[in-house]
């Protein structure tokens, strides 16, 4: 899955989408500044592992 912004790879599963468009780690925040209040900590969780395997894989 690629980033609807900037098309870069989005690392995570589920996929963070906000009004249609699939966004990656770098644009969530840019487009859903308060992103975090909406997810839960288990999400949260299983997303930050998921970007440091992607990081260790590169």
């Amino acid at each position: 899955m690629y980033c609807d912004l900037c098309n870069a790879d989005i690392p995570l599963r589920p996929v963070p989408v906000v009004s249609g468009y699939a966004l990656c780690p770098d644009c969530l925040p840019k487009v859903e500044p308060e992103w975090e209040k909406q997810v839960s900590p288990l999400l949260k969780l299983l997303w930050q592992v998921q970007i440091e395997m992607a990081k260790a894989s590169d």
